[in-house]
């Protein structure tokens, strides 16, 4: 088996770390769906949501999708998992914890190469072959 996979240059092989562009957009995903059932749980409890704290998501939700095209990567999805942070933190006694998972996609993806960078990469290997 050692030998067929060594002849396998240049056949894509099967990867186990997710794509940075789907942990990104699956984080804008969650953030969406957390913060309409913010609204319909504030509403349905008699209240109104704050404004605030919608506006926080909504910061949070922007700067991510402000990485998805890839050239600027880092930045925006740092400022946009701490806001997420923030906005988790401030509601943790309530429906905060159901914003983890945007929090951990973003911050994962923020560690990761951006997806244009990793073009120009494998742009440069093939150019060299």
């Amino acid at each position: 088996m050692a030998g067929t996979m060594a002849g396998m240059v240049g056949v894509r092989q099967a990867s186990m770390v997710p794509r940075p562009r789907w942990l990104v957009f699956w984080s804008v995903v969650w953030t969406v769906a957390y913060g309409w059932t913010y609204v319909v749980t504030a509403n349905g409890l008699g209240g109104a949501p704050a404004g605030w704290y919608v506006g926080l998501l909504v910061i949070g939700g922007l700067a991510l999708v402000a990485a998805l095209p890839g050239r600027v990567w880092r930045v925006p999805l740092v400022a946009g998992a701490l806001a997420l942070l923030a906005a988790m933190l401030i509601a943790i006694g309530s429906l905060g914890w159901f914003l983890l998972p945007a929090v951990v996609f973003a911050a994962f993806a923020a560690g990761m190469k951006s997806p244009w960078r990793l073009a120009q990469e494998q742009e440069q290997e093939s150019g060299q072959d």
